[in-house]
């Protein structure tokens, strides 16, 4: 396939900048020698081709690094504007139908339109909208913490069990709603990554095993080793996945969401969020699935510290 050169191609390549600037020195160099006569025009005719072709390849060199931060930063920056017309989109549309549903209510409230039967079921119905809000809230302010460097990542040892229990029990209500039944082994390895983002992963991957499992089914949380590597498994009895949405939920670029067994809704923010906070950290999301058969999701992370 042929390549469109640019100017920056040809700048920042040490053995094309090392031949134009010989070139270009010596052309000079022979237009002095037309004009003034030097009393050793060979010594000059020397020097005029070793220094630019010692100097120039150097500093293309120092201009092709350059580009590349620039490229880099321009493709980071693109990125984040991106995410952030998602967010405000997603943000205006969640956070207004909550609101707009409550000052409903309120409003049959205060006309005494509502039996007290009907304001349960709305008041519950408002109770899982704001949940969801609540829960995506609490993904953006992680990852903004992350963007602005207010609390960068900060990789060290640590025992995933801490950061397991901690969850497990945030979510304890909504598992016995769904009389889902829990299963959690070896869960003393310890991992090298930043500590808030396997949080941050783990609670993401467990809450949509907890949305995808069917009422009765069971969830098994566990870690085992491989090859350097810890997985920390968490496996259900839910719905399932074809390969064709794995592959869209491993795409980081995609916001996948779906509505679980009980009509729970989603962003598809947390997981793609997710896989970027394992890049990070050296590690990966692995997902075995069949639909009607479960899914096993695992994340994958270091146990020794890796060199960037």
């Amino acid at each position: 396939m042929q390549r469109n050169f640019k100017w920056e191609d040809y700048l920042t390549n040490p053995w094309w900048m090392g031949l134009v600037s010989v070139v270009l020195s010596v052309s000079v160099y022979g237009l002095i020698l037309l004009f003034v006569d030097l009393q050793e025009p060979m010594m000059g005719l020397y020097m005029s081709t070793i220094i630019p072709a010692l100097v120039a390849p150097p500093i293309a060199i120092v201009i092709r690094r350059s580009v590349r931060k620039v490229k880099e930063k321009n493709r980071e920056l693109a990125e984040l504007n991106a995410t952030n017309k998602k967010l405000f989109s997603l943000l205006s549309h969640d956070l207004r139908s909550p609101i707009a549903s409550l000052k409903s209510i309120m409003d049959l409230l205060i006309e005494q339109r509502l039996s007290e039967e009907e304001a349960r079921e709305m008041f519950k119905d408002l109770s899982h909208k704001t949940e969801r809000v609540l829960d995506f809230l609490n993904d953006i302010l992680s990852w903004s913490l992350k963007q602005s460097e207010l609390k960068p990542m900060q990789a060290d040892y640590f025992q995933v069990k801490d950061s397991v229990e901690a969850i497990v029990d945030l979510f304890e209500d909504q598992r016995r709603a769904k009389h889902i039944n829990l299963d959690t082994q070896n869960l003393n390895e310890a991992v090298f990554a930043d500590k808030d983002s396997f949080a941050f992963v783990f609670r993401n991957v467990y809450h949509n095993a907890l949305k995808f499992t069917p009422e009765g089914g069971e969830i098994q949380v566990y870690t085992e080793v491989k090859d350097g590597k810890l997985h920390t498994v968490v496996a259900d009895t839910g719905v399932g996945m074809n390969d064709e949405t794995i592959e869209t939920v491993l795409n980081p670029e995609k916001w996948f969401t779906t509505k679980g067994t009980h009509d729970e809704s989603g962003t598809g923010f947390g997981i793609s969020s997710s896989l970027n906070y394992l890049r990070d950290n050296h590690g990966e999301l692995r997902i075995e699935s069949e639909p009607g058969k479960g899914s096993r999701f695992i994340i994958v992370l270091p146990q020794l510290a890796e060199m960037a």
